[in-house]
């Protein structure tokens, strides 16, 4: 086969359905040992028979903590016809603008810090400027509605944080439909976390305090796709 901006082409037709591929991923132990689980869904939108699949625009959201735990979802093909039957292919666009523009407020007695965050195009960015006497620093953490954990983007006490939340260019990943999982996608994106992705979206700014319960303030934030949903089909 052979892939290009516009799509992945293959010397003869297939079969193939579109839809939706839905990960999640997590640990679990048992005595000394950890068990790595992955649940996978896959719902077809709908079939095709092509020499060429195009590229899919359309909405995707992850997010995926360093040892692999979180969630995938993602336009995808998985293939019907011998001999790449169950192969599949994720497609995540580089598509979409950060809508955001709040001011949180951090304070204790002794501590303050106000927290300025914008959406400029694919990139969530922000202004720290603090006063710390007791803290230690101020982090910035972006998680999900649908995941419990927090990515961590910048700490620091007085600076700029930019963090761009979709990928630099479009990006296809293959592979076997009982092999592909969030650890798997966050290897080969490689960075050590994984947030990006269309949706709803909260930033945390939290005042790093010693030996008492830290204070947090947060707000939420959307990507959106700038054009409607293509499947191209």
């Amino acid at each position: 086969m052979s892939i290009s901006e516009s799509g992945i082409s293959f010397p003869e037709e297939l079969e193939f359905e579109y839809g939706i591929l839905n990960m999640k991923a997590w640990w679990s132990s048992s005595g000394k040992s950890r068990s790595y689980h992955v649940s996978r869904e896959f719902t077809p939108a709908g079939s095709a028979r092509a020499s060429n699949i195009p590229f899919i625009n359309a909405k995707f959201k992850m997010l995926v903590w360093h040892d692999g735990s979180g969630f995938v979802s993602a336009p995808a093909v998985r293939i019907l016809s011998e001999p790449y039957k169950d192969v599949v292919f994720l497609f995540l666009t580089e598509k979409g603008k950060v809508d955001a523009n709040e001011t949180l407020v951090l304070s204790t007695d002794n501590d303050s810090a106000q927290v300025i965050v914008k959406g400029v195009e694919g990139n969530i960015t922000g202004r720290v400027y603090s006063t710390l006497n007791k803290a230690r620093k101020v982090r910035i953490t972006i998680s999900a509605p649908e995941s419990t954990y927090e990515i961590p983007i910048a700490e620091g006490d007085n600076f700029e944080f930019s963090y761009r939340m979709l990928p630099e260019e479009n990006i296809i990943i293959a592979g076997g439909y009982k092999v592909i999982d969030p650890r798997v996608i966050k290897r080969k994106l490689g960075k050590r976390y994984v947030v990006m992705g269309h949706g709803e979206f909260i930033l945390k700014g939290t005042l790093d305090l010693p030996f008492r319960r830290d204070v947090s303030e947060s707000m939420g934030f959307t990507v959106t796709l700038e054009e409607k949903d293509e499947w191209g089909f």
